[in-house]
């Protein structure tokens, strides 16, 4: 508040490269994102799922392809087989994970936050998972489930926190980095 204007464009002018660099990453992210539209491929699970219209009136998959209703809100139905899909196929590793830890929460629920992956009441025990983690392979799953876990111990993201996801997983670091590229997949179906 106490800068002066000069002082504000020459900070802009000196990070003038970074925030081109970030809005072009930004865009590019963008561009990743599947249309919701006959033929496109959606991720899944570490596959991928070819997107098709028909008269279903619920979004269905079968032998490769999503079916989605070609009336009304296709993309609410999209969100809810999603949120369908995250319950059958993450809440299982949600169990594996804290039997394997000893961490257990005491709820899961699962949402469509724009940006995260999920988030840890560590007073009530919470886990509130964002569905599109379904978009993402297992193995990326896995470490949003253990991160989340660890808030359990540790509620910020301190050293001790992130040597606790370590110590669960030995490749946290290379999971995370992989979970950045499916970044773009938060805004799927929005």
């Amino acid at each position: 508040m106490r800068m002066s204007t000069a002082d504000i464009e020459g900070f802009l002018n000196q990070k003038q490269r970074w925030i081109r660099e970030k809005q072009a990453q930004v865009q590019r992210a963008a561009a990743r994102v599947p249309a919701l539209e006959a033929g496109a491929v959606v991720p899944f699970w570490g596959g991928g799922l070819k997107i098709a219209f028909g008269n279903a009136s619920k979004a269905v998959c079968e032998n490769g392809v999503l079916w989605l209703p070609a009336c009304g809100d296709t993309a609410g139905h999209a969100r809810k087989w999603r949120l369908q899909q995250a319950q059958r196929l993450v809440t299982p590793c949600v169990a594996y994970w804290a039997e394997r830890t000893g961490l257990h929460p005491s709820r899961i629920a699962y949402g469509h936050a724009a940006t995260r992956w999920g988030s840890m009441n560590h007073q009530t025990r919470s886990l509130r998972l964002n569905a599109a983690l379904v978009h993402c392979p297992q193995y990326v799953v896995e470490y949003v489930i253990v991160h989340e876990l660890a808030h359990l111990l540790h509620p910020d993201h301190s050293a001790a926190f992130h040597a606790a996801v370590r110590c669960f997983l030995p490749d946290a670091d290379e999971r995370r980095q992989a979970l950045k590229q499916y970044a773009c997949l938060l805004r799927l179906w929005k």
